[in-house]
């Protein structure tokens, strides 16, 4: 049959083509999720590369201190009736006067664990435990968050503890400077 005036030819039969929306498309909705897959991807990698970057980033005059401190006190751990112990001291105490945990990477273990625990602590900065990983993560995140709430006398930082021993002695231990300051409606 003839449409006069479109001139479009039908069957009798034949049902007109159904256009669907763009986003039903078979082949838009895998560009769609593929173009999705590439920004996803390079958002993560370009997350890890920051984490990466910020974590690993280290002041250059601080670890050039931290060596010559390591210099000069490692002759009289020669001397020494356990020398290692004496270097990972010595390696643990240049780490903590600069600040640096990549000066900790020497050391092994537990001995690992604590240098950089103890720059947390001396810091007062949890962020510092982001180069641990798993319990010990955990342990430092949480005593360096407990030095810092003391430090600030901020009662509600003791709500970012973990362990829930170490919370419940942080808001004792700060529980007399919120009553102090009449602050216990909050």
């Amino acid at each position: 049959m003839i449409d006069p005036n479109n001139q479009n030819y039908f069957s009798l039969n034949e049902q007109p083509a159904v256009v669907l929306p763009w986003w039903k498309v078979r082949k838009n909705q895998t560009h769609a999720i593929a173009a999705l897959g590439v920004l996803f991807g390079i958002g993560l990698v370009g997350y890890y590369g920051y984490q990466t970057y910020s974590l690993t980033h280290v002041d250059v005059e601080k670890i050039e201190q931290a060596n010559t401190i390591i210099a000069n006190e490692a002759s009289s751990c020669a001397t020494d009736k356990d020398p290692v112990a004496c270097e990972a001291r010595i390696r643990s105490n240049a780490a903590r006067a600069t600040g640096q945990t990549t000066v900790c990477e020497g050391l092994v273990d537990k001995k690992y664990m604590n240098c950089v625990m103890l720059i947390a602590l001396d810091t007062a900065d949890p962020e510092v435990c982001a180069v641990l990983s798993g319990a010990d993560k955990d342990v430092c995140t949480d005593s360096a968050t407990l030095r810092a709430a003391k430090k600030a006398k901020d009662y509600g930082m003791c709500m970012r503890i973990v362990d829930e021993t170490k919370r419940a002695a942080c808001q004792s231990q700060l529980l007399d400077d919120v009553v102090e300051k009449g602050e216990c409606e909050k």
